[in-house]
């Protein structure tokens, strides 16, 4: 009977203490801008690292940076960009036109 009732109080208690950091965030809102608390930063670090396998994080970056990629990347983007800005929101996937002809 005894360990039933301290069940329930630490129900109870945990309850308590989601609808308070539950009414608190409400109160206080959220913002990209906002630093992040210590809990945040450990929780979204040690899932970052879990989701990384460990051989993959040894590994070297087989594109070193250089002048030359960097120009490169640039005109690939401005390239892209001109490109959509050429021929707009065209909707069609691998030459098959989803728009009814006019």
């Amino acid at each position: 009977m005894r360990r039933n009732r301290a069940l329930w109080l630490l129900a109870f208690a945990a309850v308590v203490f989601v609808v308070a950091g539950a009414v608190a965030a409400a109160r206080r809102g959220f913002s990209a801008r906002d630093q992040p608390s210590a809990l945040e930063t450990y929780v979204a670090r040690t899932v970052r690292n879990m989701a990384v396998p460990s051989k993959a994080g040894k590994e070297k970056n087989p594109f070193p940076t250089s002048p030359e990629l960097i120009a490169e990347v640039v005109a690939l983007v401005f390239g892209f960009s001109l490109i959509a800005v050429a021929h707009g929101n065209q909707k069609h996937v691998m030459g098959t036109n989803t728009e009814e002809e006019s």
